[in-house]
């Protein structure tokens, strides 16, 4: 069963890597990432979920993928920038400046709903 699971993890990172090939496709997989990552950090912080059964549920199971993903993404990001060609490392700046906006809107900002109350 163990063999199973390892099959299909690799078969994922393998079709992940396909879809990857492109670096135009990096650049726009890693900005639409970075993009939802920051709207769901804001409206966590803006909107009280727990008010709402299933955005809580929602949240809830998605908040740990969040947290991991929203701290290893500027580590990808930072690798395929020092690994791209001279003319392409523009393209991955702001993916690098959303996934940081990110981390400090997560750390910084207060939770609205409390701040009001």
């Amino acid at each position: 069963m163990r063999c199973f699971f390892y099959i299909i993890i690799l078969d994922f990172f393998y079709y992940i890597g396909l879809i990857l090939k492109t670096t135009l496709m990096k650049n726009k997989i890693l900005l639409y990432i970075s993009l939802a990552l920051l709207c769901f950090w804001l409206l966590t912080k803006i909107v009280n979920l727990y008010d709402y059964p299933v955005l809580s549920a929602i949240y809830e199971l998605t908040s740990l993928i969040a947290v991991l993903s929203t701290f290893v993404m500027p580590i990808v990001v930072l690798i395929f920038l020092l690994r791209s060609e001279r003319f392409n490392k523009k393209n991955y700046i702001a993916p690098l400046a959303i996934s940081i906006f990110t981390i400090l809107v997560m750390i910084f900002v207060p939770f609205f709903y409390t701040v009001n109350q």
